[in-house]
């Protein structure tokens, strides 16, 4: 793809893709599709797309193309437009709300991720995500806190031993936040997830023992808020509380843990 494509050329290719009757317009569709979606092109493009929001497909597609870009392609960028992306995906994700699909929030917060991972100039991603979302969107939050970890382990990310375990390091120091975060009312129901989901990647990997004991202390610093919703008879944060302290730790770790 030697130009960039006008936006209302791939739109059209989206809803031929989706919609069109035709097998072969939909092949057509999907291939030109596919090449734009290796393309340098396919950068700007999806940043446009994702900013217009005009509708569910053609803003999945770009969710899911700037995603795999940053995933497989970021090297494609100069360092002096990583911040730009930076700003752009977390404007995009401050635009979330009840209406937008889950599938592209899933998306959108596993771009803004695997940049977090790569880009070494971003020092303290975590509490800066944390004082970004933290009031203002707790959900798309707690996607991101929840895939973090599992794209630390993930090998399709050009990540080297120490890149890693600068980031396992950085997130040592910001469980406080992380947790603080987690034992919040609106986000009990779903934070065990987030919870299990860090150390089910530490125990896979076996890489941050530091970061283990942080994360079990912190989560046990929850003891009082699940007594005092006890006292309270409130059934509801009980659970969720409860959840969240008996958080269902893969075994290994517990035993670990408990054994020094």
């Amino acid at each position: 793809m030697n130009s960039m494509p006008t936006l209302d050329t791939v739109y059209q290719a989206v809803y031929t893709l989706h919609n069109n009757p035709d097998p072969s317009s939909k092949e057509k569709a999907s291939q030109w599709l596919g090449e734009l979606q290796k393309s340098v092109w396919a950068w700007k493009v999806t940043d446009e797309i994702l900013h217009q929001n005009k509708e569910l497909e053609s803003c999945y597609f770009a969710a899911q193309t700037m995603r795999s870009k940053v995933q497989l392609s970021f090297h494609e960028l100069p360092p002096e437009s990583h911040a730009s992306l930076r700003d752009s995906l977390i404007e995009h994700i401050s635009r979330v709300n009840d209406d937008t699909n889950s599938a592209i929030v899933t998306q959108l917060c596993l771009a803004l991720v695997d940049l977090a991972l790569q880009m070494c100039s971003w020092e303290k991603p975590v509490p800066d995500l944390i004082e970004r979302f933290g009031a203002s969107a707790p959900g798309p939050l707690l996607e991101i806190l929840t895939v973090f970890p599992e794209e630390v382990s993930s090998r399709s990310l050009r990540l080297g031993a120490n890149r890693r375990q600068t980031i396992l390091s950085e997130f040592t120091r910001a469980v406080p936040q992380v947790t603080e975060f987690l034992s919040s009312t609106m986000v009990h129901e779903a934070a065990s997830d987030c919870v299990c989901a860090l150390l089910q990647s530490l125990e896979d990997n076996n890489n941050n023992q530091a970061l283990e004991i942080e994360l079990f202390n912190g989560v046990m610093s929850l003891e009082q808020p699940f007594h005092l919703a006890v006292a309270r008879e409130s059934l509801e944060n009980w659970q969720q509380s409860r959840s969240i302290c008996g958080i269902a730790c893969p075994k290994s770790f517990t035993r670990k843990t408990t054994s020094g």
